[in-house]
């Protein structure tokens, strides 16, 4: 295919997005939103077809061994961050170039005034608009992946463009707009407690925090991020700041945002808070394994594994804003309209109104609608109970720095306090993967000695920052670059597709429903204890969770599509931490070979890695590990059953 057809169907793309900007405006609610679906929809064929053609052209030459010897293994060291050299700054150009390989609608890089940004601004992405504010309203920070205050590149860029322009900053929390299938009562009051610290650590700040229920809104079934666009739209902004994303539900909000805010002109940012090395700077393309992106992300470190501001720097930008111009009509949560159309003249003129706090949010009521949710229920029992939210996460973090030289025994499901418990915070942006990352290597280092603990402890941390950095954001490039990451036809390789659905048909012996799968009703009393601790207690440990989801597509006689969907279900339903990127990621590898190897073909497995019970007892006490989970699912089961008599027993009082 020719560079002319490739240039013309990108001009096409930008031509239907610029019209679906244009008609989406004078529509009514209903039409407005099928028609921004259809329009948006149209545009992201065509980008594929403009990806797919250039992918056609003439293909470089292969790389030569010296090359490919470039992308071999690398081992953290302790230090290694000091010592490494920093990669010379990307061009904008650069840049640009690198965006038209990311999915669509691929955002442009920002660039800063020469003052007043916290943010590095590669960081930052322009979904429309530039670097300042439009008209009189306030500067809107719509938090979504990131909840918390503190250690959040995404608050301090939109806080740090409204201290300078002198603008009220406000912040927008809308409940679902990434519209979590499996999200149960577990995760709900997770999410929400955690919201209410925010808002209370906000509030101390002096800002105004918004929180909409978008679960009742029309529209939000049928195009995710309308609802968003109308609750932003009630706040009149000036500018709009939103987390990074790869995940698939909380982009499409994120580009019909962009599309449907009124006015257009309004800027729209996205921030990649969640990544210690932004993704779109870590690699343009989907990496092959952790080798490969291993180096990209260490040469970059010194660059991007900075000091946060710290809350005396927030305090003084947020005194900085204007608070004499913003809104004067803030709806509640619950008798808000989500339809721009709905909105009055006053609405719209709006420039010069009195600052208003937002209306009161009944917590109590929301955590008692999610507790009604069903699903998963939460954990309650004081040993397996995961305290939500910002102040939680940090105390869990620095307790695991304390005792950073047991992680080198993190394999081992067995001892105590060797897992960082960490995952749930980072999942649900309760806490920094960067400000961890900070605590351990300082912790490393206040122990650097020559006696044998602090070079166990070096070692730990080495493997710690290779999770959470390494593995992890291979997990965040992988996601964003497949978008069919939730199933096995889109994230398989070839050879491990091709080699599972060869042995599709084998006979599965024993083979078990998903019920029973579900119910723990197995023959292995390991499996059944991994599923009990999912069910039950919410989590489980990361060895046990590879056994696991290989089990399952030993046993699924449905074959491997089937186990595939079974396990991720069962990810998503019950694990406190799943529904994000590591979760794909781990049952996509345990399944579908991803970021893995072809091994010795056997029946079942095909070439996809294989797992047995025999390998797990020579690792660790299979007998202490299933004993300890019975005693663990026991205590929980007996607390909900204490709770559950109080509750009757106050539900029976009656007024005479």
């Amino acid at each position: 295919m020719s560079h002319k057809v490739v240039t013309s169907a990108c001009s096409h793309h930008d031509f239907i997005l610029g019209t679906a900007r244009l008609g989406v405006r004078t529509a009514t609610t209903t039409p407005r939103v099928r028609q921004a679906r259809d329009l948006v929809s149209a545009a992201r064929a065509m980008t594929t077809f403009a990806a797919a053609a250039a992918s056609r052209a003439p293909a470089a030459r292969p790389a030569t061994d010296a090359t490919r010897r470039s992308h071999q293994s690398m081992t953290w060291r302790s230090g290694a961050f000091s010592r490494a050299a920093a990669a010379p700054t990307r061009t904008v150009a650069s840049a640009s170039r690198a965006s038209t390989k990311a999915p669509p609608v691929a955002p442009a890089p920002f660039t800063p005034p020469a003052a007043g940004a916290w943010c590095d601004p590669r960081r930052v992405r322009v979904l429309r608009g530039g670097p300042n504010p439009v008209g009189d309203g306030p500067v809107v920070y719509w938090m979504s992946r990131e909840r918390r205050v503190m250690d959040n590149w995404a608050l301090a860029h939109a806080l740090a463009v409204a201290a300078r322009a002198r603008k009220p900053f406000h912040v927008l929390y809308v409940l679902d707009h990434e519209q979590d299938a499996f999200a149960g009562a577990r995760h709900r009051l997770f999410e929400l407690e955690g919201l209410r610290e925010t808002q209370e650590r906000l509030r101390k700040l002096g800002v105004p925090f918004h929180l909409f229920d978008a679960r009742d809104a029309a529209d939000d079934a049928e195009m995710g991020g309308a609802s968003v666009s109308a609750a932003l739209e009630h706040l009149a902004p000036s500018f709009v700041v939103t987390d990074f994303s790869p995940l698939r539900p909380a982009r499409e909000a994120r580009d019909t945002v962009a599309l449907l805010l009124c006015p257009c002109d309004v800027p729209v940012h996205e921030v990649d808070a969640r990544n210690v090395v932004p993704v779109w700077e870590a690699s343009d393309k989907r990496e092959y394994a952790a080798r490969t992106i291993r180096k990209k992300i260490t040469n970059r470190l010194p660059e991007f594994l900075t000091e946060f501001p710290n809350e005396r720097a927030i305090r003084e930008s947020v005194e900085a804003c204007d608070v004499g111009i913003g809104i004067s009509d803030v709806r509640s949560a619950s008798s808000i309209s989500f339809s721009p159309s709905d909105r009055t003249d006053a609405d719209r003129q709006q420039s010069e109104h009195i600052h208003t706090q937002p209306s009161p949010i009944d917590w109590d009521a929301l955590l008692s609608r999610a507790r009604r949710s069903g699903g998963a229920p939460e954990v309650i029992s004081a040993a397996r109970r995961v305290t939500p939210g910002e102040t939680a996460a940090r105390r869990r973090l620095f307790s695991f720095c304390e005792n950073l030289h047991l992680y080198a025994h993190r394999n081992d499901p067995n001892v105590l306090g060797a897992p960082s418990g960490l995952s749930p915070y980072v999942r649900f942006g309760h806490i920094s993967a960067q400000r961890a990352a900070l605590e351990a290597e300082k912790a490393s280092a206040s122990r650097k000695t020559e006696n044998d603990a602090d070079r166990v402890t070096a070692e730990a941390c080495a493997s710690f920052l290779e999770e959470l950095i390494v593995r992890r954001e291979l997990a965040e490039n992988f996601c964003l670059f497949t978008p069919e990451y939730d199933t096995l036809r889109g994230v398989a390789p070839g050879w491990a597709l091709e080699s599972l659905e060869l042995h599709a048909g084998d006979v599965r012996d024993p083979a078990y429903t998903a019920d029973e799968l579900e119910h723990a009703r197995t023959h292995d009393e390991l499996w059944n204890a991994a599923q009990t601790e999912l069910t039950t207690l919410g989590a489980m440990h990361g060895f046990m969770r590879m056994y696991w989801c290989k089990k399952i597509l030993e046993w699924t006689e449905g074959g491997p599509h089937e186990a595939f969907k079974i396990a991720l279900r069962l990810n998503d339903a019950y694990a406190l931490d799943g529904r994000d990127c590591n979760g794909f990621v781990g049952v996509a590898w345990s399944i579908g070979g991803v970021h893995d190897q072809g091994w010795k073909e056997r029946s079942v497995f095909g070439k996809v890695r294989y797992m047995n019970y025999a390998g797990c007892k020579r690792k660790f006490k299979i007998d202490e590990y299933v004993r300890r989970i019975e005693n663990e699912a026991a205590a929980e089961r007996r607390a909900r059953e204490d709770e559950e008599s109080i509750d009757n027993a106050s539900g029976s009082d009656t007024v005479v």
